[in-house]
């Protein structure tokens, strides 16, 4: 193999007005067949993206399946009956129900505490959830026809997952690296690419240098507490601006995770990784993104409006100005279907201007250094996984797509 070579980059091909348009149709059957067609609607989206995304020049392809959806969701709405099961069943022991409205103030502080911790026993399938989400999409995607997929370990992700969630909650997040990066290496490292490996290199250590602006956030909005109370309240702007700043480096923890995530990254013998997004772009992404959602969604809402009014014969003057209306049933369900669809922008909105622009600059800024080495890749059996992501979508982890 040369020891010189041209690094593989990237390209996005996917349009705004495309993306839009599909994503309003897909959510428009998915409201209007009471969220039936949504796990169609997801696999139509996955693959309009994986299509766009051409590492290069040859697109990803998606083969997963509306059916495969549907089926992984029944699973896991019958393992969401089961803990709720188990639940009722505890509140039984203690003499009450989950469902019981004629309860005395103790008994409701009791089921209130006990729906509250539930949440800590909700977290570990939030985890099963998102492993199993991500060994199902690439299970489900190939690239210049070989498959990619991952080994079983949803439970033992889980188990790591916890531990690791309570050892950065007790150190109030200063040890976020290391579960960022052990979490992330278990997952790499199961992960492969036809008959090659994914291997992760290198100590959680690395990640360190990205929490500085989280920690400067942190520490501005520390010190402005202090001071407001002993010196001035004008040091209340402090907080203010700490607060922006842990903003923004929490991007630049996620975005400079990525990148040195990715560089410690091989694949098989010598196939290796290089990305360089910036925060600073990434950032202006998401605040353009925000300004052109509310501004296009603000306007295209408000003719839905007037035209929902003229509709009904309301005068769009009289409403603007607060009159009251007697509604007709008819009017009710007019009203009704133009908030569904006044959310249903909003979403598409959001994908259009917020999630679709950073996705072209992660693919667009990302490399294969070495693309030789892609040459000597061979084909993988297929995996079979019936349960698709189902349980993520249940408890909506399932990723931007």
């Amino acid at each position: 193999m040369s020891d010189t070579f041209d690094p593989m980059t990237g390209r996005y091909t996917g349009s705004p007005i495309g993306f839009f348009l599909l994503v309003m149709q897909t959510s428009l059957l998915t409201v209007l067949t009471l969220g039936l067609y949504r796990f169609w609607a997801r696999t139509r989206v996955r693959r309009y993206v994986w299509s766009a995304t051409s590492p290069g020049g040859d697109p990803f392809e998606y083969t997963g399946t509306g059916l495969e959806k549907l089926l992984g969701f029944l699973f896991a709405i019958v393992v969401l009956a089961v803990f709720l099961g188990l639940m009722q069943l505890i509140l039984f022991y203690f003499g009450l129900s989950l469902f019981a409205s004629d309860l005395s103030e103790q008994e409701m502080a009791v089921r209130l505490s006990f729906a509250y911790s539930s949440v800590f026993f909700i977290a570990p399938l939030i985890w099963i959830a998102r492993y199993r989400a991500r060994r199902y999409k690439l299970s489900r995607t190939r690239w210049r026809g070989l498959r990619f997929g991952m080994e079983p370990g949803a439970f033992s992700f889980m188990i790591k997952a916890v531990g690791h969630s309570f050892v950065t909650g007790i150190t109030f997040g200063l040890l976020l690296p290391r579960q960022t990066w052990y979490l992330a290496k278990y997952q790499m490292d199961r992960t492969w690419y036809g008959d090659a490996k994914f291997q992760m290199e290198g100590g959680w250590f690395y990640l360190f240098p990205a929490m500085k602006h989280s920690l400067l956030g942190v520490a501005i909005m520390a010190i402005s507490l202090v001071l407001m109370g002993v010196v001035t309240p004008v040091f209340g702007i402090g907080i203010g601006v700490g607060y922006v700043w842990l903003l923004i480096g929490i991007v630049h923890y996620k975005v400079q995770s990525y990148i040195t995530i990715l560089e410690n990254s091989t694949l098989g013998a010598d196939v290796r990784f290089g990305a360089v997004p910036s925060t600073a772009e990434i950032v202006m992404k998401v605040l353009s993104g925000l300004i052109l959602t509310g501004v296009v969604g603000a306007l295209l809402s408000g003719a839905l409006i007037a035209l929902s009014a003229m509709t009904l014969g309301i005068d769009p003057a009289a409403l603007q100005a607060g009159e009251r209306f007697e509604i007709a049933p008819i009017g009710a369900v007019v009203t009704a279907l133009s908030g569904l669809v006044i959310a249903v922008l909003f979403g598409a909105l959001v994908k259009v201007f917020l999630t679709q622009p950073i996705t072209r600059i992660i693919v667009e800024q990302t490399a294969v250094l070495n693309p030789e080495g892609l040459d000597e890749i061979r084909q993988r059996a297929e995996q079979d996984q019936v349960d698709a992501d189902g349980l993520a979508d249940a408890l909506d982890v399932g990723g931007a797509f």
